[in-house]
């Protein structure tokens, strides 16, 4: 469960950071709704409630383009379609 964290106090950060952002969210997107329509305020606030399931995947994610510096990671044992002629075969 480290995508919570991995001492006590960055567990609750994150649980406490999840739990303001999806109830803010959702009286912000209430609000909002009066201004953008209730289609579009149901979508903002469907994504705020879940929130708190969706923050630790888009953390992965950063931290994954922060490593590989935006490039693809490459995979030594998969077996590529290029034939370029480079190995021989």
């Amino acid at each position: 469960v480290t995508y919570l964290g991995r001492t006590p106090r960055e567990r609750f950060d994150s649980l406490f950071e999840g739990a303001a952002i999806a109830f803010l969210g959702s009286m912000f997107s209430y609000f909002v709704s009066f201004v953008i329509g209730q289609f579009l305020a149901t979508i903002l606030g469907t994504i705020f409630v879940f929130w708190p399931i969706l923050a630790p995947e888009f953390k992965a994610y950063q931290r994954n383009w922060e490593l590989c510096g935006g490039r693809d990671l490459i995979d030594v044992w998969m077996d590529d379609d290029e034939d370029d002629g480079v190995w021989g075969g």
